[in-house]
């Protein structure tokens, strides 16, 4: 008879301990890895707007100035101007009885960042939001 010799591995015991203690650690840190995520998309979405909100302060500058005429919207000045390329389905101007007092912009993530007119500035109401903008 051949002496019996110690096996090398791990038992059966061992591995499913150890599944277990991989299995927990995902279950506890998916959710925190996505919502780093979500609040890495806002922002960018927010560092786009950024650059919006700019080109406002910069369209406000120009009318008064005489630089832009009168009758130039602020989206053709964005769309002429914007150091980000802007489609024209992209923003929507958010009116009241014909009077624009705000904007949404769609960022090139996907998310919708709402903007606010403040006298001679652009406010950004909220946090951005998942979805895309509808033309209709």
């Amino acid at each position: 008879m051949k002496p019996l010799t110690k096996q090398k591995g791990f038992t059966l015991v061992e591995l499913i301990v150890v599944i277990a203690i991989i299995g927990i650690l995902t279950a506890v840190l998916i959710p925190s890895i996505t919502g780093y995520i979500e609040k890495a998309n806002q922002n960018v979405a927010l560092q786009e707007a950024e650059i919006v909100k700019t080109s406002y302060s910069n369209y406000v500058v120009d009318k008064t100035s005489g630089t832009v005429p009168f009758s130039k919207s602020f989206l053709d000045y964005l769309y002429d101007t914007s150091e980000i390329d802007i489609d024209h389905d992209k923003i929507q101007a958010l009116s009241v009885e014909n009077l624009v007092t705000g904007f949404k912009f769609e960022s090139s993530n996907k998310y919708i960042v709402t903007f606010k007119i403040e006298t001679e500035h652009l406010k950004v109401v909220g946090t951005p939001t998942k979805g895309t903008i509808d033309q209709n």
